[in-house]
C-alpha cells in the first residue's frame, strides 16, 4: 500500500484536541478513546518544542468511539469519568463479545509523560520500593445497545499486584480483533 492508495474509512467531529497515541480494532469496529488531556501546541515554544512538557488535563470525560470498518459510519455516546480512564499509553487488544466492545487499556498518570525524559528525574530517581507502578491494565466494556462504559479490573488469576501494571502491551498478530488468552508486555516495579 502506498500513500496514495489510502482511503478516509469515516471521520468524527472532536469537541477538543486529545491526546491520542493508539487505537485498537476488532474485526468490525476501530477502537478510539478521546481523552481529557491534551497538549498547548503554542506553549511547545517555551519548551524547546518539547510537546509533553505542555500536557494540560481538561475538564471533558473520556470519549469512546466505534468507526465501523465497513462502512465508515460512527458508533458514539460512549463516556466515562472513571479515573483510571484520564489517559491511557497503549491498547492491547480489542474484540466483540454479544452487544459489547471489549478492549485492554493500560492506564497511566494523566501528566506520567510530562517529566518522563526529565534527565533530572533520570538520574535521581527516589526509591520507593514499591511492587507495582502508578499506571494500570483495565478492561473496558462498551455496551452497543445502552452506551453504558463498564471499566473492570484485569483479569489476574495469579494475583500478583505487578501483573496489572502492563505496559507496551503486545499480543499474536494473528489473533488482534479477537479475544485473546495470552499477552506480553512490559511490567514496572521500583
Amino acid at each position: 500500500n502506498s500513500f496514495q492508495e489510502r482511503e478516509v474509512v469515516g471521520k468524527f467531529p472532536m469537541q477538543h484536541m486529545s491526546l491520542v497515541h493508539m487505537f485498537s480494532n476488532t474485526v468490525n469496529y476501530a477502537v478510539i478513546a478521546l481523552y481529557p488531556v491534551s497538549m498547548d501546541f503554542w506553549g511547545m515554544a517555551n519548551h524547546n518544542m518539547h510537546p509533553f512538557e505542555t500536557i494540560e488535563k481538561i475538564d471533558a470525560p473520556t470519549r469512546m468511539y466505534l468507526m465501523d470498518l465497513r462502512d465508515g459510519t460512527v458508533i458514539d455516546g460512549f463516556e466515562s469519568d472513571d479515573p483510571n480512564l484520564i489517559f491511557s499509553t497503549h491498547h492491547m487488544n480489542a474484540w466483540e463479545e454479544e452487544d459489547e466492545v471489549v478492549f485492554d487499556l493500560a492506564c497511566n498518570p494523566w501528566d506520567a509523560m510530562a517529566a518522563f525524559m526529565d534527565v533530572d528525574n533520570m538520574l535521581d530517581h527516589p526509591e520507593t520500593n514499591a511492587d507495582k507502578a502508578d499506571f494500570i491494565m483495565k478492561r473496558v466494556r462498551l455496551n452497543l445497545k445502552t452506551k453504558a462504559v463498564v471499566v473492570e479490573d484485569w483479569p489476574n488469576q495469579q494475583d500478583v499486584p505487578m501483573l496489572n501494571t502492563v505496559d507496551f502491551p503486545v499480543i499474536n498478530n494473528d489473533y488482534t480483533g479477537y479475544k485473546n488468552r495470552f499477552a506480553y508486555g512490559w511490567v514496572s516495579i521500583d
